[in-house]
């Protein structure tokens, strides 16, 4: 599980991180904002995260300040400073307390989503390995569940925590591996399925979609025609009559 602290005392540098992240394809389970330094260390105190971005310059308690605290009760979270040109200096003594990297005000795009990209990838072999997951495993283990669990309302995000995986990474992985996306795989597996209950019951269609995973039948029919080529009915009778 991964969630991230912003900590800043300028509200729209933190509302700013925040479009950035919903633009980008990085998810976290939960995203916590504090004011100041007194306010990210309480959150950490409570909630753990599992990343924090802090400015160096906040009233009550700074960010380095805040990163030594942390090193001091090891609660290990990985920091990402923020930092104006003129506090470079502050930024190369967070570098030696252990952070993951500073981005550079204005913060670009660009820059947010590498630095974390880079911390979240760098912690996967850590706690592949704690849980003793090969890269074989996560792939079976995320069919398995996909097989198992069609039927109903479920994601990615699902799929990753059963495999013990960050989400980003699983669809990533699972798409190289595959040379499909999970979204993808995850659609073949119903219409699949679909197509055996259309050929050997006599359950509505509407029903039918409901057992493969699909609640909107209109939307059913039109995935199911992209891949088949023809309606669940036309599939049905073409098999029926011949």
């Amino acid at each position: 599980m991964s969630d991230l602290l912003i900590a800043d005392d300028e509200k729209w540098i933190r509302k700013g991180i925040l479009a950035k992240l919903r633009k980008s394809s990085l998810h976290f389970d939960d995203i916590y904002e504090a004011g100041d330094g007194l306010e990210a260390k309480k959150l950490i105190e409570e909630k753990r995260p599992h990343i924090a971005i802090t400015d160096i310059i906040m009233p009550r308690l700074d960010g380095l300040e805040l990163m030594e605290w942390d090193n001091r009760k090891q609660f290990g979270t990985r920091f990402v400073i923020i930092s104006g040109y003129s506090e470079f200096q502050y930024a190369q003594k967070a570098i030696n307390l252990g952070a993951e990297g500073y981005i550079l005000k204005p913060i670009t795009d660009y820059d947010l989503v590498s630095i974390l990209q880079k911390v979240l990838q760098e912690d996967l072999p850590s706690e592949v390995g704690q849980q003793q997951t090969s890269e074989r495993d996560i792939i079976s283990g995320a069919r398995e569940y996909i097989t198992a669990n069609y039927g109903r309302d479920i994601t990615v995000k699902d799929i990753a925590a059963h495999v013990s995986v960050h989400p980003n990474y699983l669809s990533g992985f699972f798409r190289k591996e595959t040379g499909e996306t999970i979204t993808q795989y995850l659609t073949g597996i119903r219409i699949e399925a679909a197509c055996y209950l259309l050929r050997k019951s006599d359950e509505p269609i509407c029903n039918i979609s409901c057992r493969v995973g699909y609640h909107d039948n209109q939307y059913f029919h039109r995935v199911f025609k992209k891949l088949k080529g023809k309606t669940p009915a036309d599939f049905r009778n073409q098999y029926r009559n011949g």
